[in-house]
C-alpha cells in the first residue's frame, strides 16, 4: 500500500513521503483494532465498547473510560478518508481531516488536545488504543509481558519525548485490590504538552494504591457479574429506584455517606469482602443507623478509600485555641527532672567462697542521646556537616485541629505547613525569594528522596542558613511527642510557639511516638481536616460525636509475613491486635492490646514488627500500611466537644479593625499620660538644681 500511494504521487516531496508512511501505520493499527473487537463482539466477550484504564491528575484516582465501537470506527473511517485524499490533497489539508479523529480520541479520554502534528500525533494514538484492547482482553491484569515475552516489563512508555505521550505500567489499586486477589492492573497515564522534568512520565516517588472511577456498567463489563440490591421508592420521579450496594463475586460495593454525588460528580465507595460486609451489618444493627446511604444507577462511583483532606472544613486553628486555651502554654522551659546516674561497683574476694560486693567512686552512667538531641546538635552547631536525609524521614506526626486524627508524614511536610513556613519567615525574612530559597522549597516538595541531596549538593555555600531554618523548627518542635509529661504537639498560631498537651489515655496509639535513640517525633496540630472512613463508622469525623481517634502510619515485619492477631512493635514493644482480617491493599486496622488481653493469649505467638520511619528504602514485601485506632472514645482526641463558629460569635457588633484601632488608641493615651508625669517630675527636678546654684552663687 505505502509503493502504490508513493508511485502515484510523482510530485510527493519527502516531508509528504514520511506523514503517509505515518499516516497509513497508524491507521493499519486502528483497523486492526477495530477487526479485532469485533471478534471479540462476535465472541461475546464484549458488546458495545472496551475500556481503558487511565489515571487522572487528581491524586491516586484512576477512571474506567470506555471506548465505544461506533467511536472507534469513526476514527478509522476519517483516517482512511484522510489517507485516501494524502497524494492529491496538501499535508495542511490532510493534517486537518486527521485532526478530526484526534480531536474525537482525545474528548474520550478526556485530555486537551496538544498543539503538534496530527499526523505525528495519530500513531501515538494508534498505539494507545492497539495496547489498551490487549490489556482489556485480560480484564486489565493479565500480565501479557511473562505469557508473550517470557521476561517482566512492569511499564514501558511511548515517545516519551514528545508532545503527546503515555506509559503504561502495572498499578496497585485501594480496596478493589482485594478483590483482584491483590493482582495488579495495568494503568495508562497520558501527557501532552510541554512538562518540567518532575512532571516526566515514570518521575516521582513511590506509587500509591489507585482508587477507581468508574460506571457500573463498565465495572461489570470487565469484572462482572454485579447485582444490584435497589431500594424502591414511592415517588413520581423517572428513576424512583435507589441502590443499597451493588453485589459482586467476593464482597459488596457500599457508598460512604448519604449524599447522592459529591461536587465532583461522583459517590464514594468501598469494596467490602463478604466477612468485612457480616461485621458492619452487626455494627449496625446496634448503633442505631437506620437510614442507609444510597446510590443511583446511572452515578459514577469512586471505589477505594484513604486518609483524606476535607478542604471544605471551617474548623480553624483559633477556634482550636479557644477551646483548649488551658491545655496550650510557651513553649521552650521544661520542668526540671531527675535522672538516675547509676553507680560503679566491685567484686571483691572476702574469704573462701565469699563474694563482697562494693560501691566505689561516683560514676555517672551517660545519658541517652536520642535522635532529636543527636539532629538539634548538628544542625545548630555544623549543619555544613550534617545528612540532610533527615528531611526525608517520617518523623513528622500531623494531628487534625478538626478530628484529632493523626498521621505519620515526613519532615519535608512538616516544612512546607503555613504553621512553620510563617516561623521560618520569622527567622529569616524573605528567603524565599533568594535563588537557594527557590531550590530549597522546591526540594522539599518534591517526593523523590534524591531532590533534598541534589539541592545540598548544589548549595554549599548556603548550608549556613539552611541549617538556621533546618535548627529553628527542630528547636521550637523538640519538646512534642509522648514523655514524661504526656503526649504533647505544638500549636504555632498567631506569631505564638506554644505546646498543646493530648490526653494520652483517649490517643494510646501516642505510646508509638515516644522518643528515644532509634526513634524521633515532631508532632505539630495543623488546619487540616482528616477523615479516615472505617467500615465500622467508629472513626473520628468533622463532627462533634464521641468517636476513636486513629493514627496512620506504617509498619515492617521483621520477617516476610502477614500481619497476625497480635504484635508488638518496636523499638518501644508497644502491643497491638488486629481488629478484622487483612484485606489486601487497605491499611490494616490495629488497636491497643490491654494488659488483660496479653494475659488471656499468652500461648498465641506474638510477632515483632517496628515502625519504618524511612518509608522508600525498606523491603516492601515486609511493608504493611496500618491505622492504628484508639481504644477509648473521644471528642476528636480530646475529654470535650468542640464549639464551632466562636469566633464569628465572639466579634459581636464591632469590627476587627475598629478593636484594633479603639485598643491602639487605648495604649497611645495612656504612654501619653506617662509621658506628662514623667515631664512633670523632670521640670521639678529641673527647678529644685536651678534654685540649689542661685543659693552657691550668693553664698
Amino acid at each position: 500500500m505505502v509503493n502504490l500511494l508513493l508511485d502515484a504521487g510523482d510530485n510527493l516531496d519527502v516531508v509528504d513521503r514520511e506523514a503517509i508512511i505515518c499516516l497509513l501505520d497508524s491507521y493499519v493499527i486502528v483497523h486492526s483494532v477495530v477487526k479485532n473487537f469485533d471478534l471479540l463482539a462476535s465472541r461475546q466477550f464484549c458488546d458495545e465498547f472496551f475500556s481503558i484504564i487511565i489515571q487522572r491528575d487528581t491524586k491516586n484516582i484512576a477512571e474506567v473510560v470506555k471506548i465505544p465501537r461506533t467511536s472507534l470506527g469513526s476514527i478509522a473511517s476519517t483516517l482512511w478518508a484522510a489517507l485516501a485524499n494524502a497524494r492529491y490533497e496538501a499535508r495542511e489539508s490532510t493534517a486537518e481531516v486527521v485532526k478530526r479523529a484526534t480531536d474525537q480520541f482525545m474528548d474520550l479520554i478526556g485530555h486537551e488536545s496538544p498543539s503538534s502534528d496530527p499526523i505525528e500525533m495519530s500513531r501515538t494514538m494508534a498505539y494507545l488504543l492497539d495496547v489498551g484492547l490487549i490489556s482489556y482482553a485480560g480484564s486489565h491484569a493479565s500480565r501479557n509481558d511473562f505469557q508473550d515475552f517470557e521476561v517482566e516489563i512492569p511499564s514501558f512508555c511511548y515517545n516519551k519525548d514528545g508532545s503527546f505521550r503515555f506509559q503504561c505500567s502495572m498499578r496497585t489499586l485501594a480496596c478493589l485490590n482485594g478483590f483482584l486477589d491483590a493482582r495488579e492492573v495495568w494503568v495508562f497515564e497520558v501527557q501532552s504538552g510541554e512538562t518540567s522534568p518532575q512532571q516526566q512520565l515514570g518521575q516521582g516517588g513511590a506509587k500509591e494504591p489507585l482508587s477507581i472511577l468508574t460506571t457500573i456498567d463498565a465495572l461489570s463489563d470487565i469484572w462482572g457479574p454485579v447485582y444490584a440490591e435497589a431500594l424502591h421508592q414511592d415517588s413520581s420521579a423517572e428513576k424512583p429506584y435507589r441502590v443499597r450496594k451493588y453485589n459482586v463475586s467476593k464482597g459488596c460495593i457500599r457508598p460512604l455517606s448519604r449524599q447522592s454525588a459529591t461536587s465532583d460528580g461522583y459517590v464514594k465507595c468501598h469494596w467490602y469482602s463478604w466477612s468485612e460486609e457480616q461485621r458492619r451489618r452487626f455494627s449496625t444493627l446496634f448503633s442505631g443507623r437506620s437510614k442507609e446511604p444510597t446510590m443511583s444507577l446511572d452515578d459514577k462511583l469512586l471505589i477505594g478509600t484513604e486518609m483524606t483532606v476535607k478542604s471544605d472544613c471551617t474548623f480553624s486553628l483559633t477556634e482550636y485555641e479557644m477551646n483548649y486555651g488551658n491545655a496550650i502554654y510557651g513553649a521552650g522551659p521544661k520542668p526540671s527532672t531527675w535522672k538516675f546516674d547509676g553507680v560503679a561497683v566491685s567484686l571483691e574476694l572476702a574469704a573462701p567462697k565469699f563474694v563482697m560486693l562494693q560501691i566505689k567512686g561516683k560514676a555517672k552512667r551517660v545519658p541517652e542521646t536520642t535522635v532529636k538531641e543527636h539532629a538539634w546538635q548538628k544542625w545548630s552547631t555544623n549543619p555544613e556537616s550534617a545528612n540532610p536525609g533527615i528531611l526525608n524521614n517520617y518523623y513528622g506526626v500531623e494531628i487534625s485541629n478538626c478530628t484529632g486524627n493523626a498521621r505519620r508524614v515526613s519532615l519535608k511536610q512538616i516544612f512546607l505547613m503555613n504553621p512553620i513556613q510563617e516561623l521560618l519567615e520569622r527567622q529569616i525574612p524573605e528567603w524565599q525569594a533568594t535563588s537557594w530559597g527557590m531550590d530549597f522549597k522546591k526540594a522539599l516538595q518534591t517526593e523523590s528522596e534524591a531532590a533534598v541531596f541534589s539541592f545540598w549538593r548544589q548549595h554549599v555555600a548556603h548550608r549556613a542558613l539552611v541549617g538556621r531554618l533546618v535548627s529553628c523548627v527542630l528547636d521550637v518542635l523538640d519538646c512534642t511527642g509522648c514523655n514524661r509529661s504526656g503526649f504533647q504537639a505544638a500549636f504555632l498560631h498567631q506569631d505564638n510557639e506554644s505546646i498543646v498537651n493530648i490526653d494520652p489515655r483517649v490517643n494510646d496509639w501516642a505510646d508509638l511516638l515516644k522518643d528515644s535513640y532509634l526513634t524521633a517525633t515532631y508532632a505539630i496540630v495543623n488546619e487540616v481536616c482528616l477523615e479516615y472512613k472505617l467500615p465500622d463508622h467508629s472513626a473520628s469525623i468533622c463532627n462533634d460525636e464521641r468517636r476513636y481517634s486513629v493514627l496512620q502510619t506504617k509498619i515492617g515485619m521483621e520477617k516476610e509475613t502477614e500481619l497476625t492477631g497480635r504484635l508488638k512493635v518496636d523499638p518501644h514493644g508497644l502491643p497491638l491486635k488486629r481488629i478484622g482480617p487483612e484485606v489486601a491493599g487497605l491499611p490494616c486496622l490495629l488497636t491497643r492490646e490491654s494488659m488483660v488481653g496479653t494475659m488471656v493469649h499468652l500461648a498465641t505467638r506474638t510477632y515483632r514488627a517496628k515502625e519504618l520511619l524511612n518509608q522508600q528504602s525498606q523491603d516492601r514485601k515486609r511493608h504493611h500500611r496500618v491505622i492504628l485506632r484508639a481504644s477509648r472514645e473521644s471528642f476528636g482526641g480530646m475529654p470535650y466537644p468542640r464549639q464551632r463558629d466562636l469566633t464569628k460569635v465572639d466579634e459581636g457588633p464591632m469590627d476587627i479593625d475598629m478593636q484594633s484601632e479603639a485598643i491602639n488608641q487605648e495604649v497611645s493615651e495612656e504612654a501619653l499620660s506617662q509621658l506628662e508625669i514623667e515631664a512633670m517630675i523632670m521640670e521639678s527636678l529641673m527647678a529644685r538644681d536651678v534654685a540649689e546654684d542661685d543659693q552657691k552663687a550668693r553664698c
